[in-house]
C-alpha cells in the first residue's frame, strides 16, 4: 500500500472519530488498495478514473443492497486526497474457497439455498436498459448489442497490434453466434463477479455477497461464467480445490438460471467479453502497450473459443 493512500485512510476513519491504533493492508483487486484498521474497520481506495467510478457507483448500489441481501455497510464514501474511498466495517467470516470441502453434504446445500435465495433477490431487480451499473449513462437496447460492442471496440484497438486477419475471425464469429444472446426480458442486477472468494461464510452461515464493483445490467446466467470457470480452473484463481460437488447442487437450487436456450454458446460469448474486457484493461494500465506473448495468448484462447475447444462443466 502506498504511503499516500494510507494517509487518506487514516484522515477518513479520524473524521468518522473511529479509533485505531495500526493500520494494515489487505489483499484487494487489481487497481484497488484496502486496509483494515485494528478496530475492525476496512478502508477501500481507488486513484484511477474508472475504479474511481466503480467504487461511487457501488457504494450508493450497496446502500440499496443491504436490505435484500447480506453485503458491505457503507458507513462514508467520497474523494479526498486523489483517492475515492469506502469504509465500512469488516465482516468477520471467511471466504467459500478455503471453507467448501470442510462443509458437511447438510451444510453445502444450506450454502447453496441461501445463495440461490440471495441472487434471486438481486435477479429480481428491473432495469430500463442493458450495462454496466458504474455508468448510467451507457443504456444498450439489447443484450447482445451490450456485449458485442464493447467486444468490437476491443478488437479495433488490438487490430494494428495483432493484426486485422486474427480480430476479423473473431468478430465474424462473434456476429454469427450473437443472436443467442436476444433476450426479450427487461435487465436485471447481475453481480457479475460471483465466485467463492466473494462470498463469505461463517460456518454454513453466507455472511457476505460482496464486491458489487462490476455488476451489470443484464442476463441472469451471466453469473455462471465466473462460477464454472472457478469450479472447472480453481488455479486461474489462485486457488486451489475441489469444488466440483457445487454445480450439481446449484442447478437443482437454481434451474431456471441454467433453462436458457442455448446456454453453451452464451457462455462461450460470455468468455469473450470477459477476456476482451480484461485485456483492455491491461492495455489500459499498461500506456497502450502490450507483450507479443500475452497477445498470442489472448489469441489462442479466441482461437480455442471460435472452434468450440473449450470444455465446460455445465
Amino acid at each position: 500500500m502506498s504511503s499516500s493512500a494510507r494517509r487518506v485512510a487514516a484522515e477518513v476513519l479520524q473524521e468518522l472519530d473511529i479509533a485505531f491504533d495500526d493500520l494494515q493492508p489487505l489483499e484487494g483487486g487489481r487497481v484497488n488498495q484496502v486496509v483494515r484498521s485494528d478496530s475492525g474497520y476496512v478502508v477501500r481506495l481507488a486513484d484511477d478514473p474508472a475504479s474511481s467510478q466503480r467504487l461511487e457507483a457501488e457504494a450508493r448500489l450497496l446502500g440499496r443492497l443491504r436490505e435484500i441481501v447480506p453485503t458491505w455497510e457503507i458507513l462514508a464514501s467520497g474523494r479526498r486526497g486523489g483517492y475515492t474511498y469506502q469504509i465500512y466495517p469488516f465482516i468477520r467470516g471467511d471466504n467459500l474457497t478455503n471453507t467448501w470441502a470442510q462443509l458437511t453434504a447438510t451444510e453445502k446445500d444450506r450454502v447453496v439455498e441461501q445463495l440461490t435465495r440471495h441472487l434471486r433477490a438481486l435477479h429480481g431487480l428491473r432495469f430500463e436498459g442493458f450495462g454496466p451499473v458504474q455508468d448510467s449513462a451507457r443504456q444498450s437496447p439489447t443484450w447482445s448489442s451490450c456485449l458485442l460492442d464493447e467486444v468490437e471496440e476491443v478488437l479495433s484497438t488490438l487490430r494494428p497490434l495483432a493484426g486485422g486477419a486474427r480480430c476479423d475471425a473473431v468478430r465474424s464469429w462473434a456476429r454469427s453466434t450473437g443472436a443467442c444472446l436476444e433476450d426479450t426480458r427487461r435487465p436485471r442486477l447481475v453481480h457479475n463477479d460471483l465466485w467463492f472468494n466473494n462470498l463469505l461464510v461463517d460456518g454454513s452461515e453466507i455472511v457476505g455477497l460482496i464486491d458489487f464493483e462490476f455488476a451489470v445490467r443484464g442476463a441472469p446466467d451471466l453469473e455462471l461464467y465466473k462460477l464454472e470457470y472457478f469450479v472447472r480452473s480453481p488455479e486461474a484463481f489462485h486457488s486451489q480445490g475441489d469444488f466440483a460437488d457445487f454445480l450439481p447442487r446449484f442447478r437443482a437450487a437454481y434451474p431456471e438460471l441454467f433453462a436458457v436456450e442455448d446456454l453453451d454458446a452464451r457462455l462461450d460469448l460470455y468468455d469473450l467479453w470477459f477476456y476482451c474486457r480484461s485485456f483492455a484493461f491491461e492495455l489500459e494500465t499498461g500506456g497502450g502497450e502490450c507483450a507479443p506473448e500475452a497477445l498470442d495468448e489472448l489469441f489462442e484462447h479466441f482461437h480455442l473459443l471460435v472452434t468450440g475447444q473449450i470444455s465446460r462443466l455445465l
